[in-house]
C-alpha cells in the first residue's frame, strides 16, 4: 500500500517494475504468460519423458517372453508358475502403420506410442490399449464381402489372442454422419461383427466428450476381467 493506494511489484527483464492498481488488467496478462511458459516447459519435459518410455517399451519389453518363446519347452516348464504373456501378440502389433483409409491429411494428433490419429478422442483410446498392455493396429483393413472398412481399432484380447473391434463415433449430433454410421454397423453385423460381442462402440457429441471410463467399461465389456 502507498498512501491508500495498492501497488504491485513484480521483474521484468531482470529490473524491479512497480504497477498501479490501473495495471490490474496487464498484470493479469504477464501472469499468465509466465504459467504458460512454465506449462510449455513442463510438457516438453513430459513429452521427452514419454519418447524414452516407448523407446524403451520397444527395445526391451517381452524381451523375457521372447526367451520362452524360443523354446516351448521352457514356457511348458514355467507354466504351473505364471501365465506367459504371448510375444507374437506384441509383434502383430508393432507392424508399421500401413496407412490405407482414405483422408490421411486428417490424422494430426499425436499419441503416446508414435502413430498419428484423428481426434483427441481415439489418442485417449489408444492410450488405454497402451497402458493395459492391449495390442492394437488403427485402422487396419477389413474386407467384408465387397467392402473394406477401416474399423478405428482391431484389437487382440492378450490372453487368447482373439480379434476384436473397436469404433467410436464422435459426431453423434450430426444427422447424416449417424446415418452413414448406422448403415456401417448393419453390413458389421451382416458378417458376424456385432456390437458388444466382438465389436466395442463408445458415442459422443459435442455437448457429450468421451472419457476414459466409457473406453474401459466398451473394452471391458468384450475382455472380461481384465481392465481394472
Amino acid at each position: 500500500m502507498n498512501r491508500s493506494k495498492k501497488r504491485m511489484v513484480g521483474m521484468i527483464g531482470g529490473k524491479r517494475v512497480f504497477f498501479n492498481q490501473s495495471d490490474e488488467d496487464l498484470v493479469r496478462k504477464l501472469i499468465l504468460k509466465k504459467y504458460l511458459k512454465k506449462k510449455k516447459e513442463e510438457l516438453i519435459h513430459l513429452k521427452a519423458v514419454l519418447k524414452k518410455t516407448v523407446s524403451f517399451e520397444s527395445n526391451y519389453l517381452g524381451l523375457a517372453e521372447k526367451y520362452l518363446e524360443d523354446n516351448p519347452v521352457r514356457a511348458q516348464m514355467l507354466a504351473d508358475e505364471f501365465a506367459v504373456e504371448d510375444y507374437s501378440l506384441r509383434k502383430w502389433a508393432d507392424v508399421p502403420d500401413r496407412c490405407e483409409a482414405p483422408f490421411q491429411e486428417y490424422r494430426t494428433v499425436n499419441t503416446v506410442v508414435g502413430i498419428k490419429v484423428r481426434s483427441k478422442s481415439e489418442s485417449m483410446i489408444v492410450s488405454t490399449c497402451y497402458e493395459n498392455r492391449i495390442p492394437f493396429r488403427y485402422e487396419e483393413p477389413l474386407r467384408l464381402g465387397s467392402k473394406i472398412y477401416y474399423p478405428d481399432f482391431t484389437i487382440r484380447d492378450p490372453k487368447t489372442g482373439e480379434f476384436y473391434w473397436y469404433e467410436h463415433f464422435g459426431k453423434m449430433d450430426e444427422p447424416e454422419y449417424v446415418r452413414h454410421n448406422m448403415l456401417k454397423l448393419s453390413d458389421y453385423a451382416a458378417h458376424g461383427i456385432v456390437g458388444g460381442v466382438n465389436l466395442a462402440i463408445t458415442y459422443e457429441t459435442k455437448d457429450h466428450q468421451l472419457d476414459f471410463l466409457q473406453i474401459r467399461h466398451a473394452l471391458s465389456g468384450l475382455l472380461s476381467g481384465y481392465l481394472l
